[in-house]
């Protein structure tokens, strides 16, 4: 008979055969070469196109305006600065999804699993939006202070305002703060040795052209790695097959990616690890002799053979197992309910330590339906959901105290439904434009976003009703 002890021996040997083949440096080698081969992609359609437009844009808002005060924050907040952020989301999730793309296609690879990334998957979708979101705004943010010192430099140099606000094209403008004073440093050392003006000039520029450039590739560099990363852990996750994965550093790297490489992160864990610092071309990859096992339960295993099956499907259908692995209902319904019987009905609440799971379309949680089912369950039962991506369960705890009726349960869940419909109303509208501006359709782009709101919101508004009355309630993402 062969056990998981026996299984996990043999993987053992896997393990020491596969560093003696160097298969984890190859491994590592074929994502740092993804990282290089997008650095210019990332740098030109994300990090330079959105520092161009930003510059424009600064220029054009602070020319527009009269300049009414000497105060360089007051001049810099002429800006619109929330345009220019929305404008760069634009740029960079399109680049990081292209790049996760890819990372994701080559964790398979590495997981010798067939197929190909789904890379418009809701985990990937929201990091790439909410990372560009993030990301753009230390952008900005870092921008703004560097605004602010050219403005005083120039204030410095007797300029006055009206003459700051025409000249603002002439400022080096996209750099960040510690670049813009070695830039103003190099110039006061040109001038100091008495260099002539025309000389100043073409040296400055030259000079400006440089950190300009510099700039660019440290962000494509850096957001590359990232999402590259991201993407690898991304892909292993939606698989949930294996368990960590193992930090390889570049063998040029510096000090603290040397101290760190080798080191083990379960996939959960590593998420955020990776870059270490701008320009990092640390790599993440699988370690394969840690799989995950499962121990054999009759229940669970005729439960999640049905939720594999059927996990998502546009119609909802039933199914009901006690902990002998005997299947008390298998029932399809139509789209958003099954129909039961009294005596179906009564079979299931009145047996002990059922898990009884539903499908429901897309990744929807619970509905105040399922909460009435589960408070006329034994105590000792289990509700669960099987979605698209994720599987959710529910059940009660020693401190349940749920309302006597189904009327009333209903009315308080669609009551904390109703306190965040509008936010999350204007937050379907955004999803369906970004992923618009990905250049999807707009049916499928509206199907997306349904799918990635309805699953915030059920969520949002279940995570609120589980803390009211005290149950246990958990996302299993799928097997």
């Amino acid at each position: 008979m062969i056990t998981i002890e026996k299984v996990e021996d043999i993987e053992s040997q896997l393990e020491e055969f596969f560093k003696k083949a160097n298969v984890y440096q190859r491994n590592a080698e074929s994502m740092r070469k993804i990282i290089d081969d997008n650095e210019a992609m990332f740098r030109n359609k994300a990090a330079k196109k959105y520092l161009d437009y930003m510059i424009k844009k600064i220029a054009s808002d602070i020319q527009r305006r009269i300049l009414k005060s000497g105060n360089p924050d007051f001049i810099v907040n002429y800006v619109d600065w929330e345009a220019i952020e929305k404008e760069g989301v634009k740029y960079y999730k399109p680049a990081y999804v292209s790049v996760m793309a890819e990372a994701g296609d080559k964790a398979y690879e590495h997981a010798r699993i067939e197929g190909s990334f789904d890379v418009f998957n809701p985990l990937a979708l929201d990091w790439a939006e909410s990372n560009s979101l993030e990301y753009v705004t230390q952008i900005t943010a870092e921008t703004k202070d560097a605004l602010r010192v050219a403005i005083a430099q120039n204030m410095k140099d007797k300029l006055t305002r009206v003459q700051i606000g025409r000249k603002i094209g002439e400022l080096p403008l996209g750099l960040n703060e510690p670049q813009i004073k070695a830039y103003y440093k190099m110039k006061e050392n040109l001038i100091a040795d008495g260099v002539k003006s025309s000389v100043v000039d073409r040296k400055m520029k030259s000079y400006y052209n440089k950190l300009y450039r510099e700039r660019c590739d440290s962000i494509a560099k850096t957001e590359v790695s990232r999402s590259v990363n991201e993407g690898y852990l991304n892909a292993l996750e939606t698989q949930d097959t294996f368990k960590k994965v193992r930090l390889s550093s570049a063998a040029d790297c510096c000090p603290q990616c040397a101290a760190m490489a080798g080191n083990e992160y379960t996939i959960e864990d590593a998420h955020g690890v990776l870059p270490v610092h701008p320009r990092c071309r640390c790599a993440w990859v699988v370690v394969y002799g840690e799989k995950k096992y499962r121990v054999e339960n009759p229940q669970l295993d005729k439960v999640n053979e049905f939720e594999v099956a059927h996990g998502g499907e546009y119609h909802e259908t039933a199914y009901a197992v006690d902990s002998t692995g005997k299947v008390l209902l298998e029932k399809e319904g139509g789209r958003g309910y099954v129909e039961f019987t009294q005596s179906e009905y009564d079979r299931i609440t009145s047996a002990k330590n059922v898990i009884f799971t539903h499908t429901h379309p897309g990744n929807c949680s619970f509905s105040g339906g399922d909460f009435s089912w589960l408070a006329d369950m034994d105590p000792t039962s289990e509700m669960r959901i099987a979605g698209k991506k994720y599987n959710y369960s529910v059940r009660m705890t020693k401190k349940t105290i749920m309302p006597p009726s189904r009327k009333e349960i209903m009315k308080i869940h669609n009551d904390i439904c109703k306190q965040y419909h509008d936010e999350f109303m204007d937050m379907l509208q955004e999803k369906w434009d970004g992923f618009r501006d990905l250049g999807m359709k707009s049916a499928d782009a509206k199907e997306a976003a349904l799918e990635v709101i309805s699953e915030l919101h059920s969520k949002r508004v279940n995570k609120d009703f589980v803390k009211m009355f005290n149950l246990k309630y958990k996302r299993i993402k799928r097997l």
